[in-house]
C-alpha cells in the first residue's frame, strides 16, 4: 500500500493532508458528544495545533518539498508517540486523536526515504521532547469538592445523565431531553440523577448555581427549569460568577450556595464506576446489570426505549 502511496506521494499527501485537518476539524464541531482529555502546547488547542501541523505539512508536499515534509512528518511522530502514552496511560482514548495519529504515521512512511533514518530519528526525538517540556494536559474531570448530585424521582430503575453546560451536543439534546426525563420520574418508572460534569472548566461555578437552585426542591419542574437557564447562560458564554448571577436573577432565579463536600464521595464513585469519559453520557441501571450510553442521540434512544418500555 505504502509503495503505492508513494507513486502518487503529491496527491496522496494533498488528500491525506486534507484528511488530517478534517478530522481535527470535526472533533473541534463534533455534535454527538465533548470528550474530557484535553492538551495544549504553549496554551494552544491540541484540535488547532493540529490543523495548524496538517496545514504546514500539506503545503511542503503540495509544493514538492518533500524533505522539509518528511522533517515535519518526523516532528509530529515524536509528537504522536508521546499522544499515544499520555492516552495509555490515563486510560482514556479519543478517537480523533487516533485517527490523526493514523494520518500522521501513514504520512511519514510515504515520506521516510527523502531523509536519512538517523535524520528522522533526530527530529522524532526533537518532536517528542518539545511535548515532554511543553505540553500541559488532563484525562481528569476538574471538579474539586463543590460538587455533588441532585437527583429526583424513586423509580426501580437508576439513571445518571451526565452533561456539561458548554458543551454543544448537551445543550442541543436538552429541550428533548426534558419531556422524556419528566414522564420518567412522574411514572415512577426511574430515579433520575444529574451529574455536572466539566468537561469544560467553565463549567464548575455553573455546577455551583445548579445545587444552590435546586437542594431542597424535588419538582422535576422546578430542576429542569434551572438546567434550562444555565445552558442558556452557556450558550451566551457567560463566565463570570457575577454575570452568571445577574443573568439568573433576571429570569428570577437566585444562585445560592450549600455546603455540598459530604456529596462528593458519592459523585467520584458514580464518576469512576461507570467511567465516564465524555458528555452527554447516560446510564441507565437495572437489577440486571448496568449500560453506558454515550452521545446525544445515542442517549435520547436509550432513555426513549426505557419509557415506552416501562
Amino acid at each position: 500500500m505504502i509503495k503505492e502511496l508513494r507513486r502518487y506521494k503529491r496527491s496522496a499527501t494533498i488528500v491525506l493532508g486534507l484528511a488530517g485537518i478534517g478530522i481535527m476539524t470535526a472533533y473541534s464541531l463534533c455534535s454527538e458528544s465533548c470528550i474530557y482529555l484535553r492538551g495544549s502546547v504553549l496554551g494552544l488547542d491540541l484540535k488547532y495545533l493540529g490543523m495548524f501541523y496538517m496545514g504546514s505539512v500539506l503545503a511542503a508536499g503540495g509544493f514538492g518539498k518533500n524533505a522539509a515534509c518528511a522533517i515535519l512528518l518526523s516532528l509530529g511522530l515524536g509528537g504522536e508517540v508521546f499522544l499515544l502514552g499520555f492516552q495509555v496511560m490515563n486510560g482514556v482514548y479519543c478517537p480523533y486523536c487516533l485517527a490523526f495519529a493514523a494520518v500522521v504515521l501513514v504520512l511519514f512512511a510515504m515520506h521516510l526515504e527523502r531523509i536519512r533514518p538517523s535524520t528522522a530519528i533526530l527530529f522524532a526525538a526533537i518532536g517528542l521532547s518539545v511535548f515532554v517540556c511543553l505540553f500541559s494536559g488532563s484525562a481528569t474531570l476538574a471538579y474539586a469538592e463543590e460538587t455533588r448530585i441532585s437527583s429526583i424521582g424513586n423509580g426501580p430503575v437508576k439513571v445518571r445523565i451526565y452533561t456539561d453546560y458548554f458543551c454543544p451536543p448537551c445543550r442541543s439534546m436538552e429541550p428533548e431531553l426534558e419531556p422524556i426525563v419528566i414522564d420518567l420520574v412522574r411514572r415512577r418508572i426511574a430515579a433520575v440523577t444529574f451529574v455536572d460534569t466539566p468537561v469544560h472548566r467553565e463549567t464548575i461555578p455553573y455546577a455551583k448555581c445548579f445545587l444552590g437552585m435546586v437542594t431542597g426542591r424535588r419538582d422535576i419542574s422546578q430542576i429542569l427549569c434551572a438546567r434550562s437557564a444555565l445552558f442558556k447562560a452557556a450558550e451566551k458564554n457567560i463566565r463570570s460568577l457575577p454575570g452568571l448571577e445577574a443573568f439568573l436573577g433576571e429570569r428570577g432565579l437566585k444562585c445560592r450556595y450549600v455546603d455540598s463536600s459530604r456529596a462528593f464521595e458519592t459523585f467520584r464513585k458514580h464518576l469512576r464506576d461507570d467511567r465516564i469519559d465524555s458528555t452527554p453520557s447516560c446510564v441507565i441501571e437495572k437489577p440486571g446489570g448496568r449500560k453506558k450510553f454515550t452521545g446525544a442521540q445515542e442517549v435520547l434512544r436509550a432513555l426513549t426505549r426505557l419509557r415506552e418500555g416501562a
